[in-house]
């Protein structure tokens, strides 16, 4: 849709996908990761409004601390909306971690990291005492 120039009904679809696929904290390597990020590419360029529903939606559903780092570093580096071409002339504000819609996604990012590493740890716990109690 978007590249027969409807940008608005792909970026609909895009969300309806988005709300079907869940990304846990060790899915890193997914195939819909491009998709993703294609998705949150397309609400980057559409503006401010358009983000500001992605946002929540990835939240709940991509745990994953490095998509989710990877996206909002993406987020952070031109300011949304950059994309439209309606010839108007508009002040470039680039977005901030510690300023709504970012501030969430930075709070979920921090977040999945934290819990990325306690699940690691957990389980080298856990194995480590495995194999201690097969040696013995």
């Amino acid at each position: 849709m978007e590249h027969r120039g409807y940008p608005n009904r792909a970026y609909k679809l895009s969300l309806l996908a988005m709300k079907n696929r869940h990304l846990t904290y060790n899915q890193d390597t997914h195939p819909a990761i491009n998709d993703i990020h294609w998705a949150c590419a397309l609400s980057h360029s559409l503006g401010r409004v358009e983000l500001g529903y992605t946002i929540p939606l990835l939240v709940k559903n991509v745990q994953c601390a490095m998509v989710l780092s990877d996206i909002l570093r993406r987020f952070t580096l031109s300011a949304p909306g950059i994309a439209n071409t309606d010839g108007k002339r508009r002040a470039v504000k680039l977005l901030s971690y510690d300023k709504q819609p970012l501030r969430q996604l930075m709070e979920a990012t921090v977040c999945a990291f934290v819990n990325t590493t306690h699940s690691k740890m957990t389980h080298i716990r856990d194995h480590g005492a495995y194999m201690y109690v097969v040696y013995i």
